[in-house]
């Protein structure tokens, strides 16, 4: 019953902001690709926290159980990661406005994928543990809200629509393939191959989030 108020209360801005709905021009139809090429960055956002979201929900709990947790404490720790992602969406919302979108993209990669390395070095030492999580799992956030804002600011009218598509359709293949390829990482490598391929692709992402802003610098 609660649940149901909550959710009936969240309409509430959208029903008074009727009169403050944008008028859309069509647009063409444009291709996927045509997105990709646009606003590259945006859309792999999308994909790759598409991963680190699925990855979390589905595999952290094993995680926490192959290094010696107890069942209830491996399950805690999504809640965790979940109240980081509340903590820090406004201050990394104020962030973007006050820096460039794609350099708050880059560093929260960056800090992301050493926050996910230093997850072995601190797994035994549960208040660290705990910390560590909160932090990089909060900051990991902004690569999906910054991402969907950069792309709000890249586009208008009808080809919002279209990039917003892309988005959610690079999101959607994240939460697919997540999962499974790293769950195959872990099967070989163990349970460090959970936060280690994690690393890997927000340290890949990072790279090529500095690199497209030396690119557009240039």
């Amino acid at each position: 019953l609660a649940g149901s108020g909550l959710i009936a209360l969240s309409t509430l801005p959208a029903i008074l902001a009727h009169r403050a709905v944008p008028e859309l021009r069509q647009g063409g139809h444009a291709p996927m690709r045509y997105f990709l090429a646009a606003a590259p960055l945006a859309t792999v956002a999308g994909l790759v926290f598409g991963v680190l979201e699925s990855v979390t929900f589905a595999l952290l709990p094993v995680y926490g159980t192959e290094v010696g947790m107890s069942p209830s404490r491996a399950a805690f720790l999504v809640s965790i990661t979940a109240m980081g992602n509340v903590a820090t969406q406004i201050p990394l919302g104020l962030l973007a406005d006050r820096m460039d979108r794609r350099l708050v993209i880059a560093l929260s990669a960056l800090i992301t994928a050493i926050g996910l390395a230093l997850m072995p070095v601190l797994v035994g030492e549960p208040t660290a543990f705990n910390a560590l999580l909160f932090v990089t799992f909060g900051i990991s956030g902004a690569i999906y809200i910054v991402g969907l804002t950069h792309l709000g600011a890249r586009f208008t009218g009808g080809d919002l629509a279209g990039a917003n598509a892309a988005f959610v359709m690079m999101y959607s293949t994240g939460l697919l393939v997540g999962p499974m390829a790293v769950g195959l990482i872990m099967e070989v490598a163990g349970a460090s191959g959970f936060a280690w391929s994690l690393s890997a692709l927000c340290l890949a992402f990072a790279g090529f989030a500095f690199q497209r802003l030396r690119a557009n610098a240039g």
